[in-house]
């Protein structure tokens, strides 16, 4: 059932079993696990079926560290959220990423690959690319496009591409014909309140942009308002805690990653005759449900045991053509590789050679100072709006130079390639605009002191609270964060579903 928040009366109270603030990829997903499984359901969203700028305002803000995208136009206020913009690029984390590595920071989620696989496996319907299955080996046999060979020190990867699925216009049906969800369009979370102890949710309080008030009772609430709008409902909810809500410790906001894209950084000269075909984007033999293939793009990374004997990041480096791909900022693409040094790479190659670059998706490490936090400016709901401030530890750009020269020394041990990789650090750079892929301003561990969920998703300091979505990352990885997203989604779904027995508000 739809229900516009602007037609409630002024002050209404609704009840429901389980409240979701967001209507996106995660929200949506939850509301519909929810559906049939004895609980009612309350879904909030900020916006109506279509992005309109009077709603988007409200996602204004200020970047005052890194720039990265434009956080009002990353960010959509309607039914399916940032999915109305998704390209699709899907692929899991990788079991290293769930471990703690010594030499990163705060590293280790308090779950593990094998305890997310299942949700994955769900996670693939949901986005439409059908079963789980991300065997390199046998997707480039089925495919007849070769793996490149190279050593085992080199993790083969690929990825699939959603439709991509718009979860507005694949999922709304069902919500709206679902007698035990309610989807209120238009509404707001201004204020979270807690009962007297400050250790449950009473209500979300929420309001239209004309003005209509609202409250939300139910005996448990989640967020899933994306990566950045998380943690700014939680601190701006200070009616009865000026820190925020469920901020004890400081650490809503804190930890806020990106994934860094170094594009023309990496040069490769390599023999003409080289089959690249497994890494140039092109349709498999995975059918979504429609019967339509699944288009798959290889990529390379480096071997776990790889890359903690060398100490290093994960990331994913795919081939584009000089020309091709997209350029970085303030150069031409031709430029991606200094011409000098492409004409003795191509001399030394011998014959006739071809000339690609990589572009690398890259982890960033969890840094306490990157943040996100209020501002003095208020939106026209009279909350304060934010300001990002993204940064990077310093260490970070130093191990990725590394990754890719320890790449380049297998890429040229094959005989596959000849590599450059800039001596200067200062060449060796990525874009300032990553990809919109916002984590880890409400990050998940089993240290309070450090971060703001548990591993069921449920906030440390207020039982009946959850968050979902790229701020409950522990570290980030450098998979595109959406298969994850779902993935967690449905986990906690199965989380409230086991918490059926328990009563409504304030119990």
């Amino acid at each position: 059932m739809f229900i516009d928040a602007r037609t409630l009366a002024d002050g209404a109270t609704l009840e429901a079993d389980v409240c979701v603030a967001g209507a996106g990829a995660a929200g949506m997903t939850i509301a519909l696990d929810l559906r049939a499984a004895g609980l009612s359901v309350v879904l909030l969203e900020s916006g109506g079926p279509e992005r309109v700028d009077e709603t988007q305002v409200l996602s204004e803000g200020r970047m005052i560290g890194i720039d990265t995208w434009n956080i009002r136009a990353m960010r959509i206020r309607a039914l399916g959220g940032t999915t109305g913009h998704w390209a699709g690029w899907c692929r899991p984390l990788t079991p290293q990423d769930f471990e703690a590595r010594d030499y990163v920071n705060l590293s280790g989620w308090p779950i593990k690959y094998s305890d997310l696989l299942p949700f994955y496996r769900r996670a693939c319907q949901t986005v439409e690319i059908g079963e789980f299955d991300w065997n390199s080996a046998a997707r480039a046999k089925a495919t007849g496009r070769p793996l490149l060979p190279v050593s085992a020190n080199i993790d083969q990867r690929y990825y699939q591409f959603s439709p991509p699925t718009r979860f507005s216009r694949v999922y709304a049906a069902a919500l709206e014909q679902a007698a035990d969800v309610r989807v209120l369009t238009f509404a707001n979370v201004r204020d979270i309140r807690l009962n007297q102890q400050r250790g449950r949710v009473e209500s979300f309080d929420g309001r239209t942009l004309e003005g209509t008030t609202f409250h939300v009772h139910a005996g448990r609430y989640v967020l899933a308002l994306g990566g950045i709008e998380n943690a700014r409902v939680l601190l701006a909810s200070r009616s009865q805690q000026p820190e925020g809500v469920a901020n004890g410790h400081g650490n809503v906001g804190r930890y806020f990653m990106e994934h860094p894209h170094y594009y023309g950084s990496v040069g490769v000269v390599h023999p003409a005759a080289l089959d690249l075909s497994f890494y140039r984007r092109a349709p498999s033999d995975l059918k979504r449900s429609d019967g339509t293939p699944v288009e798959v793009l290889g990529a390379l990374g480096l071997a776990a045991d790889v890359s903690r004997s060398e100490k290093l990041l994960n990331f994913s480096a795919t081939f584009q053509g000089v020309g091709a791909g997209r350029p970085p900022s303030g150069k031409a693409q031709s430029d991606a590789i200094p011409s000098s040094t492409a004409q003795e790479l191509l001399m030394r190659g011998g014959g006739e050679s071809g000339a690609t670059e990589l572009t690398v998706r890259s982890e960033q490490s969890p840094f306490r100072d990157s943040r996100v936090t209020l501002t003095d400016d208020l939106d026209p709901l009279g909350m304060p709006r934010v300001a990002l401030d993204w940064r990077i530890a310093p260490e970070d750009d130093v191990r990725m130079r590394r990754a890719m020269v320890v790449l380049a020394r297998e890429l040229g041990a094959a005989g596959i390639a000849r590599t450059w990789v800039p001596g200067d650090s200062s060449r060796f750079v990525w874009r300032q605009d990553p990809g919109g892929h916002h984590m880890g301003a409400t990050r998940m561990g089993t240290n309070p002191s450090v971060s703001v969920v548990n591993a069921d998703s449920r906030t440390h300091e207020v039982d009946n609270l959850y968050i979902t979505g790229g701020s409950v990352f522990t570290t980030g990885g450098d998979s595109n964060p959406t298969l994850t997203i779902v993935a967690l989604a449905h986990r906690l779904a199965d989380t409230l579903k086991r918490a059926t027995a328990s009563p409504k508000k304030g119990a």
